[in-house]
């Protein structure tokens, strides 16, 4: 229900002025999810060509590449493709070159840091107007999950900075945009570092209806209780690869859906989950590109790297941004939405394993096989050469020689291939990064 900006004009809702462009916005992205794919793609062209022309203009950093272009809706995807790819080290480097004097009607101008967790943490500068865009998103996206809003939500992530059991962090609503555009129910939150035997009495204490967190620590949540806490109906997730047999083991154990959100902070929002399990693209902001090692595009059941362009944040020239993901290109979705469609995301570029051979891969290491996961409570990996990687063990008990022996065994059938492999087993959990974010495996080869 509409939250109304006026306490004697309750209906029709006066919606906030500072929220008007937002909810303009999601108005609009109600409708468009519906429109064609060559609709879409039409609409794209026609945004697609006013960030260039506008790059043009008042990137130092592109102006040089589109000098003497024509940029027209009819032009406009042929020209982008002709860019080359923008990287992290670009954005490190060059950052001046690539921001932008924006137009004055898209608001004031925010800097966006990211994370790090990559160890090449960028600046982004993103204006009022694409902070309105991706707020819409947002809730347009949770729509699709059919959830009500009325009940309570959770988050555990590490952008909460305070909270605990007795004290957690509590907000007016789901978000400052949510909660200024709609009635909501409340919301609760804990810091990602609070030891997860708490998480689940915060669960278990304040029965939210929906969780959201990250992958890794929905998998500790399921690890240490395989019973689902009272009144949880879906968990969200957010900030890394969320595997298939998580989600599978999710259901199994607590018979709970897991809706997955594809972002970052340089982007916001890039694709969300439906009820099917696709992704779909959010082709109002972004034109997102799965490319090949030929740099073409990638046909459905084809994995590729994922490139973004930003078409609404023009106060960062974000064009043909490498984000170092890889994801899966799908076909049309059974929900008859028109976006783009991602069948999955496999996995960020630290994330392949290399092979002497020169070849690349995501590696399955077996560990979720019952006498593994008997043995090992928590793992990672880390491939430090051709030849060899490194695993830290969480166990009950001290390894024995023949249990590690085991492992090992397990490890080079899995992956198909005899690597050396030591077992260093330590005191859990695991430490997360400086983002919150844990990854299970880690390439430290240079490509």
């Amino acid at each position: 229900m509409l939250r109304s900006h006026s306490n004697t004009l309750v209906w029709p809702a006066v919606i906030d002025p500072r929220q008007a462009q937002t909810f303009a916005y999601l108005s609009q992205l109600e409708r468009s999810q519906w429109l064609k794919p060559e609709r879409l793609r039409r609409l794209q062209a026609a945004q697609l060509a006013a960030r260039l022309r506008h790059a043009a203009e008042a990137s130092t950093y592109f102006a040089p590449m589109l000098r003497g272009r024509e940029i027209n809706r009819n032009t406009a995807f042929d020209v982008l493709a002709s860019l080359p790819l923008l990287t992290r080290a670009d954005m490190q480097s060059d950052a001046e070159g690539i921001y932008c004097e924006p137009p004055k009607d898209h608001g004031a101008v925010k800097t966006l840091r990211t994370s790090g967790s990559t160890g090449q943490p960028v600046a982004v500068r993103c204006t009022a107007a694409c902070f309105a865009l991706r707020g819409a998103v947002t809730i347009r996206n949770l729509g699709w999950r059919g959830l009500n809003t009325m009940k309570t939500f959770a988050a555990i992530r590490a952008n909460i900075k305070t909270g605990t059991v007795d004290a957690p962090a509590r907000y007016r609503g789901w978000g400052a945009q949510m909660s200024a555009l709609f009635h909501t129910g409340p919301a609760v939150g804990l810091p990602i570092n609070v030891p997860v035997q708490e998480q689940l009495e915060f669960l278990e204490r304040y029965k939210p209806a929906y969780l959201l967190t990250y992958p890794s620590n929905l998998r500790a949540l399921i690890d240490l209780s395989p019973d689902r806490p009272a009144g949880l109906e879906c968990a969200m997730s957010m900030g890394e690869t969320l595997p298939e047999d998580l989600r599978a083991d999710v259901r199994s154990r607590w018979d709970i859906p897991v809706f997955d959100e594809y972002s970052s902070e340089e982007m916001g929002s890039m694709a969300s989950q439906c009820s099917h399990g696709n992704y779909h693209c959010t082709a109002e902001g972004h034109v997102l590109e799965v490319i090949g090692a030929d740099g073409r595009p990638c046909q459905p059941g084809e994995i590729g790297r994922v490139v973004v362009t930003d078409m609404a944040n023009f106060a960062t020239a974000m064009l043909r941004y490498e984000i170092r993901d890889y994801a899966e290109v799908g076909e049309p979705c059974g929900c008859k939405r028109g976006l783009p469609v991602l069948r999955r995301i496999v996995g960020r570029e630290r994330n392949l394993m290399q092979l002497p051979d020169g070849s690349k891969f995501w590696p399955q290491f077996g560990m979720r096989d019952p006498e593994a996961t008997r043995l090992v409570k928590q793992y990672q990996f880390i491939q430090v050469s051709l030849g060899r990687l490194e695993m830290k063990a969480v166990a009950d008990h001290p390894l024995t020689e023949d249990e590690r022996n085991w492992i090992t065994a397990l490890v080079r059938q899995k992956i198909n291939h005899p690597f050396e492999v030591t077992i260093e087993q330590v005191e859990g959990p695991l430490p997360k990064g400086p983002n919150g974010k844990f990854q299970e495996f880690i390439c430290m080869v240079d490509s």
